[in-house]
């Protein structure tokens, strides 16, 4: 992840400490489906969410469905964005955190 935003830095001249990942969830399911590299970032697939789950047909995070502790989530957009201390997270942005475990 450090490499998508040290290349993307060195291509606008931007500072590497004035840039985050923004998200956005693709409907795409499975990166066999993806047609085109994003002209910014990268996109991210099997990742899945715990305890919760992406609600596809409404675009939102949801509950878990009963007995299912995990669940798969669509292909994801992370996009190199300048940080700007000075603005609120718009509405439709949610602040989570990303954690990658030692069994991967």
């Amino acid at each position: 992840m450090t490499g998508v935003l040290q290349t993307h830095a060195r291509q606008y001249k931007i500072a590497i400490d004035q840039l985050i990942f923004n998200f956005e969830i693709q409907e795409t399911e499975w990166a066999d489906q993806v047609e085109e590299k994003p002209e910014d970032g990268v996109y991210i697939h099997g990742l899945f969410m715990d305890g919760a789950r992406w609600d596809r047909e409404n675009q939102i995070i949801a509950d878990q469905l009963p007995a299912k502790m995990t669940e798969t989530m669509p292909v994801i957009w992370f996009k190199p964005t300048v940080i700007d201390p000075t603005a609120k997270a718009e509405a439709d942005e949610y602040p989570a955190p990303l954690y990658k475990t030692s069994l991967r």
